[in-house]
Formats: structure tokens, C-alpha cells, sequence
């Protein structure tokens, strides 16, 4: 399966989108925190509101793959919304940080809820072998996630965080354009 070409450059993107929505939803309380000293629990927990509306959006995901010709230009949208709200983690502002969470959580729906589909039908293995390798590797980005961009975080401030989830991004977006031509 690792050698089927083109297959585990395809199966990096997900996690790579994880590695980096863990990372911003881990970060969150203290960006919070940081914006809003005298922010108590509640006001940290309204950040979280926006992951839960979008997760919706996973039931809808068939229509949205139509709407939007496919599913690697819909895995393609998702990680450009991560990318387009990756800046609004830098001002300091709560809805800021609101609208960022917002716009990375839709984006990652719609590569969640894509791209194993994709994954699975062109891997030439066994379909149990390729959910556990991408599974594997998928959780492994996202343990990585909490804890790598957040070091980044309180080591060199929020300016290099960016520009390190800017750097995750760009790489998924490459990713996805060298398989953009996928048509199952």
C-alpha cells in the first residue's frame, strides 16, 4: 500500500489537517486567555461553539461534493478555508479567534468527511489495512497537534505559530494539487 504511488502523499493531507485543527482548538483557552485575562470558563467555552455547528455540516456533505464538483476540489476548499483563517488567530480579538476556530473547523469537515472515501478507493490494498494506516497515522499528527504547534506557541508567540500552521497548510494544499486530477 506505501508503495502504490501517489497513495501516501494523498493519505498525509488529513492528518496534517489535524495536526493543525488539534493545535488551535488545544490553543484556544490560553489565546483566550491571552486576549481576555478576566475570561472565565464560560466565555472560553463559547469558543468551542463554532466546532460543534460545523461538525453539522458533515451530513451534508454528499450535497456540498456536489456543489462543488468533486471530491478533491472539495477536500481542495477545505484546506484553503484552514489557510484563509489562519490569520485571524493573529489579531487580538476574541471574535477574531472566534471566527478563526469557525473557519478551520468548516474546513476540516469537509476534509474529514472526504477525504477517507478518496483514500479508500484508490488504494489497491485491503480496505482494513488502509483504514488502520491512515487511522494510525491520521491520530498520530493529531497527539502531535496538541502539543508541537503550542510549544511554538509559548516559546516564540503567536506571530511563528501562524506562520507554522501557514507552513502545514501550504503543505496540504500541495498535496492536494499534485492529486487534484483524481476522478473515482
Amino acid at each position: 500500500m506505501l508503495r502504490q504511488p501517489g497513495l501516501l502523499l494523498l493519505m498525509l493531507i488529513g492528518p496534517l489537517c489535524i495536526f493543525a485543527h488539534a493545535s488551535v482548538l488545544n490553543l484556544a483557552p490560553f489565546r483566550m486567555r491571552e486576549l481576555l485575562p478576566d475570561a472565565g470558563s464560560w466565555a472560553t467555552g463559547l469558543l468551542y461553539v463554532p466546532a460543534f455547528i460545523c461538525s453539522l455540516l458533515g451530513i451534508f456533505s454528499k450535497k456540498i461534493m456536489r456543489l462543488l464538483h468533486g471530491e478533491m476540489r472539495t477536500i481542495r476548499c477545505g484546506v484553503l478555508l484552514f489557510l484563509a483563517s489562519v490569520p485571524s488567530l493573529l489579531p487580538s480579538s476574541p471574535l477574531s479567534l472566534l471566527l478563526a476556530i469557525f473557519g478551520m473547523t468548516t474546513g476540516f469537515v469537509l476534509v474529514y468527511t472526504t477525504l477517507p472515501g478518496v483514500v479508500n478507493r484508490m488504494s489497491l490494498a485491503e480496505k482494513n489495512m488502509t483504514n488502520g494506516v491512515y487511522l494510525s497515522v491520521y491520530y498520530t499528527f493529531s497527539a502531535l497537534g496538541t502539543w508541537l504547534p503550542v510549544m511554538v506557541y509559548s516559546h516564540f508567540g503567536i506571530v511563528s505559530y501562524v506562520l507554522c500552521l501557514t507552513g502545514v497548510f501550504a503543505l496540504a494544499l500541495s498535496l492536494v494539487r499534485k492529486n487534484l486530477t483524481i476522478n473515482l
